[in-house]
């Protein structure tokens, strides 16, 4: 009984170790006083492009991200199984990797809790004309539920402080009211709500172009135009997938 004890205690003891040494991943993390990483408002405030569930399968360990957790981050968003780069399936070693990473914040943002790196959310754009102080307010006082739901706001949000709602990529083209793209309908029987409330889905903004680089591949890999959900295609692929 003494041996079992020893030996349990050797191998706990070696298993803090490696848990207390593992290299720590701390985008979209705030760092606490005491010394413990926790996840960040801005981490999962945004949607996967690929669907939840193939997020899941791809990159998911059972570790849910939420903002004031610390749950680790599911290792297969941002490690690579092996070492020098390169894929040992089986070795047990598990190295950070930028490729991996890039690929999971492209892809599920949200499961991986890398909201706060995903494109959409990183802008270089000019501040238009018109940004009174009244918008600078209204800019400042952004919470995520607003970028949801405000029908008054998310016009402006797009316009002018699109980093915050994840609306970098959309050209200041939005619909103030997020459910326009269930009824497409609205284009065709009401022509003056549509033109105002639903510009996005209607086709009412002055242009059509794809917001990703990787149209083509993402067609090629996941029939990207018919598996994610129409509001997400025609954000990023408009044009590829002819949905303008």
């Amino acid at each position: 009984m003494a041996l079992l004890i020893f030996l349990v205690s050797v191998i706990f003891s070696h298993t803090s170790e490696v848990l207390a040494t593992d290299p720590v991943d701390a985008d979209c993390k705030t760092l606490l006083p005491d010394g413990t990483y926790v996840w960040s408002e801005r981490a999962t405030q945004c949607e996967n492009i690929y669907r939840d569930k193939e997020c899941e399968r791809q990159y998911g360990d059972g570790s849910i991200v939420f903002p004031g957790g610390s749950s680790s981050r599911p290792r297969n968003c941002w490690m690579l199984e092996g070492t020098d780069g390169l894929y040992q399936p089986g070795s047990g070693a598990w190295t950070p990797n930028d490729i991996v990473k890039r690929g999971s914040v492209d892809v599920c943002p949200k499961l991986c809790g890398y909201c706060c790196k995903a494109t959409e959310y990183i802008c270089e754009w000019t501040i238009p004309a018109g940004y009174t102080p009244e918008i600078e307010k209204i800019c400042k006082e952004v919470t995520w539920d607003k970028c949801q739901s405000s029908i008054a706001y998310r016009p402006i949000y797009a316009k002018y402080c699109p980093n915050f709602c994840g609306f970098c990529r959309i050209n200041g083209c939005i619909d103030a009211i997020p459910s326009c793209s269930l009824d497409p309908s609205v284009c065709t029987s009401s022509p003056a709500f549509a033109s105002q409330y639903c510009k996005a889905t209607c086709g009412y903004c002055e242009q059509c172009k794809d917001n990703r680089t990787d149209c083509a591949a993402l067609v090629a890999g996941q029939n990207f135009c018919n598996t994610a959900a129409i509001s997400t295609v025609r954000m990023y692929c408009g044009q590829t997938c002819g949905i303008c």
